[in-house]
Parts: C-alpha cells; structure tokens; sequence
C-alpha cells in the first residue's frame, strides 16, 4: 500500500469520509456559477476508499467490518448533500408550501438517500470477497491477479448499480471528465458511467502495491490515449440548405399569478400573456421562427386535450389572437386536464402541447418520469404512504404519462420532448429513445427551476445534459423559465446561453443532418461490459511480467 494512503489511516474514517463527500460535492457546479474542479470526484471517492479499506478484508470475513462501511457511505452521502444540494431544503419548503421547520423530518433523512448507488459500495464488496474467498485454492492465481480482477469487478457493479439505482436527482462520479474535451469521443461508446467506472478504477489503483497499480493505470491510459482519436461531430457550424429556425422564449416568471416564488417575476395572467406575446413575435433581422418553445408549465391556464383532440381551436381568446398572429409551430408547456388516463386523485398532467400554426392540438406529450415529493409521493404503496403523504401534504397531483411521443415538423424535422429533469435520468432517457421508430434530429427539455432559488441546481441541471448530447449524438434545445436556456451541441459545446432571471428570446438554427445511433445508445450496459474487458486484459498484458504468487498463491 503507498505509504500516502497509509498516512491518511491516521485520520478517523468518518472525517475522511466527510472530506470525500465534499470534494465529491466540488466536481459539480457550486454556487450560481458554471465553475466545478475536474476530477474532485476522483480525490473523493479515493478518501472514501481510505476510510473503507477495499482490499483489508480479501482473507476474513467479518461482519461488523461491512456495517462500519455501510455508515462510512452515509458519512460521504451527508457532505455530499449539505455541499452538492444545499438547495434542496429550501425548494422543497417552497414545493410542499410549508415552512423549512415543518418539514426538518423529512429533511434530516435525505442526505443520506440522496446518493443511494453509494450504499451499493459495501454490499458489492462483501460479495466479490466472498466469491474470490471461497473460490481460493492454494494452487490460484497469485493474488497480484486478484487485485486486478477484484478491482475491475469492483468498478463495473458499481458502475452498473450507478445506471440502475434511482436518484432524484442523478450524480455521476464520472461528470467532471466533461472538462477534458479531447476525452469526449469515448462517451459515444461508454457514456458517463465509463468515465464513473474509469474514475472508481483510479481510485482503487492508489490503494495497490505499485506493481499492480502500475499494470491497472497503463491500461487506463491506453484507453483514454486511443478513445481520444476516436471521431466526434457537431453540426454547431454545419452549413446545409436545410434548417429549423427554433425560437427558445424565457419568459422568467415566478408562479405566476401571486404565489410566492423565489426566483422569477410575480406577474399577473394578463401581464405573464402580454410578456410571452411580446418575447414570441419579436423580429429578428433574417430568422423567421419555424418553431417557437415555451418551458414548463408557463402558460397560466390549464388546458384540456380531450377536447382539443376533437380539432377544435383554442377556446381562449389569448390563444386565438396569438397564433392569428404569430402563424408558426408552438410547443407549450402547460397543465392539461384531460380526464383520460388520469386518476381521480390526480389534478392534472406536466404536458408539452405541440400546436400548429392554424391553433389546433397536432401533438401532446404527459410527463413520465415524476419528481419524488413534487410531482409523486416518494411511498405509493407503502402501509404508511396515506399518513405520510398527508402529513407532508404530499399527494400524487400530478398524473404519470403513459406514452413516448416524436413530434414532427413539415420541414422535415423531429425531435423527442422531455420535461425537467427527464433529460438527466439514465435509464430513462435510453428507453425513451431507442423506444421510437425513427431518431430524433434533436431533443427538446423543457424547464422551470425557479423553485431552486438563486443556487447551483440551475447550474447542476443544464451542465448534467451536456452528457446527453454527447451521448446520443443529438442536440439538446433547452428552455428553462428563468434560466439557464440554450443549444447544447453533440460535442458538449453550447451556444445561445441566457443568463438566469431574464426575460429574453433568442432565436437559433438546428441543420438537418443524418443521424445513427451511437454504441452506447444501442447498449449502454454491454459498453460498460466491454470497457471492463478490455481494461482487464489490458491490465493482465502490461503486467503479466510482474505477477507472481503470493500470501498462499
């Protein structure tokens, strides 16, 4: 073991889990800022392998050793989630309307389940010890083959449970690798979680003997030597002769009419209408908007798709004025009442209605994936949910949507609507796309992120789609109410950036471009199957000179 990481032993567990939970934290986003330190995650979770000790217990089993690791993981959840989203517990007073003293029982246990994939960590680690332990023989391979093995198993379940485990809102261990542009081709093939797998990888290797470390790091950098060579497009600056003028409309309003907000202008209906009115018809010198976006739930009265299926105009004289004017394709975020597929107990669905320019309902899409506590109880089905949701004032309100929905534009155009935090969700979003018929010339993620305040979710929630673009292969357009706003491109760039709390428009070009889905789009959990594999036997080449048995090899 390096004797730095034998140093660190000093120091108690708990604090050097804290400390792992805080530069975890400083991987992302922090304040109202884009600013984040690449590879903090990595130093991170490194501190958090101090304290757990992956290696200690290859020979004994002891119980208590994995329970002490099972609280080490709540001790890096905690300050992860007191620095990473200190913004949670003051939305969500605001998302439940009650103060931050009513609600302290639901806020003391969520910092340790904002993280939930962290607690994967000892159970994993019991289960590979108890496998290689059991299948150990005097006459096996020596245990510098062991160390390799056991380390690159370690990363790809946890890498896998990263994909798998539900979070409210997703933290990936390999985000910050976003800094290292020239790295990005490899995410066509592996995604984020191979950058986790790649970072939890580095990790371990600084608690190895230098002979096995040294093998496990020259495999790594193979990887990221040649997967840098790999190609990588971005249609930001392609010329073609066939283009979608895309109108994003940040109207930065809070809710709307009255209700207390913590961002965004307090408006009356009649001054938030007149306010999207004026941001949608604004002239601009040569782009005439082919589609102009609203975000989410913007539009002050709730609408019924039932009806507007039937091809009826808009019964609302606001609406009927405004597409007479502004003859283009819309798509609105609203609340849609429609009684179809809709529980009593639900007031309505999250929708994005795609409207055409004549003012009829050509498309709708209701939100699937519902935010726990906001939009859906975080217990359903639990003995106990009807006391809880009631204490809390948690109720299901909001109904869950029950379809994938490609709106198509006549220019021959498509793209995949999501709502708020949809984009962000793994494993979601690959059922989602690779669910349509045809692929998507671009994604569409329509947001409000005025209930977070004057924090860095808006920073955390924009920066985290990045990924998505990449990804795919596919642009992401982006309309957040009171910001952030803009193109991300398929390399990760971006452009069209709004600040947050403005009320601006700003009209963009998407080119129509031919599209295949990407490696990891197909299979992103046989990426990860193969990034492992490839790593292995990398790993058992470069060192395959050094290994030689040991402690009864």
């Amino acid at each position: 073991m390096p004797k730095v990481i034998i140093l660190f032993h000093k120091i108690p567990p708990a604090v050097l889990c804290l400390l792992g939970g805080l530069l975890f934290a400083l991987g992302f986003p922090i304040g109202s800022t884009f600013y984040y330190i690449p590879l903090a995650p990595l130093l991170g979770f490194a501190l958090l392998l101090t304290a757990i000790r992956p290696f200690e217990n290859l020979k004994k089993h002891r119980a208590k050793f994995y329970i002490k690791n099972f609280l080490y993981c709540c001790c890096f959840s905690v300050a992860y989630s007191m620095v990473g989203a200190s913004w949670f517990s003051h939305s969500l007073s605001n998302l439940l309307n009650r103060s931050l003293m009513d609600n302290i029982g639901l806020l003391l246990p969520f910092p340790i389940i904002h993280l939930p994939m962290i607690y994967c960590i000892p159970l994993i680690q019991w289960g590979i010890d108890l496998t290689l332990i059991r299948a150990r023989h005097p006459n096996n391979p020596s245990s510098d083959f062991r160390y390799i093995l056991w380390s690159v198993l370690f990363a790809f379940l946890l890498a896998i449970a990263e994909y798998f485990v539900p979070a409210i809102f997703p933290c990936f261990f390999g985000f910050s690798w976003m800094a290292f542009s020239f790295l990005m081709p490899l995410a066509t093939f592996f995604g984020v979680h191979g950058f986790s797998f790649i970072t939890f990888l580095l990790a371990l290797a600084a608690h190895m003997p230098w002979r096995q470390a040294k093998a496990l790091l020259l495999a790594i950098v193979t990887i990221l030597f040649f997967g840098s060579f790999l190609p990588i497009r971005s249609s930001r600056n392609l010329q073609t002769s066939q283009t979608l003028n895309i109108r994003l409309v940040q109207a930065n309003v809070g809710n709307g009419t009255g209700v207390r907000s913590d961002v965004g202008d307090v408006l009356t209906k009649k001054e938030l209408l007149q306010r999207l009115f004026a941001l949608s018809s604004r002239q601009e010198t040569g782009k005439i908007a082919d589609l102009i976006i609203w975000s989410e739930g913007v539009y002050p009265f709730s609408l019924n798709s039932d009806r507007l299926q039937s091809k009826q105009l808009f019964e609302d004289s606001f609406i009927k004025q405004y597409s007479s004017t502004v003859r283009t394709f819309h798509l609105l975020g609203v609340q849609d009442v429609a009684a179809t597929n809709r529980l009593p107990e639900e007031k309505y669905f999250n929708s994005a209605f795609y409207v055409s320019p004549e003012g009829f309902l050509d498309s709708y899409y209701h939100k699937i994936h519902l935010l726990a506590l906001a939009e859906a109880p975080i217990i359903s089905y639990h003995p106990l949910a009807k006391w809880f949701n009631e204490y809390f004032h948690v109720s299901a309100g909001i109904g869950r949507g029950d379809r994938f929905v490609l709106f198509h534009h006549p220019k021959g155009f498509s793209f995949l609507p999501t709502i708020c935090l949809e984009i962000i969700q793994t494993q979601f979003i690959n059922s989602f796309y690779t669910s349509l018929p045809e692929l998507p010339d671009f994604f569409v993620n329509l947001a409000s992120d005025m209930r977070f305040g004057n924090s860095s979710e808006p920073y955390q929630h924009f920066e985290l789609q990045r990924w998505r673009a990449i990804e795919y292969q596919t642009p992401i357009v982006r309309v957040a109410n009171t910001g952030i706003s803009g193109v991300i491109w398929e390399d990760g760039s971006t452009t069209s950036t709004t600040s947050i709390n403005e009320a601006v428009s700003i009209t963009t070009s998407i080119p129509k471009v031919q599209r295949s889905r990407t490696f990891y789009a197909h299979y992103p959990i046989l990426s990860l199957v193969l990034l492992a594999l490839i790593t292995l036997t990398l790993s058992l080449l470069f060192g395959r000179r050094a290994f030689r048995p040991s402690f009864g090899g």
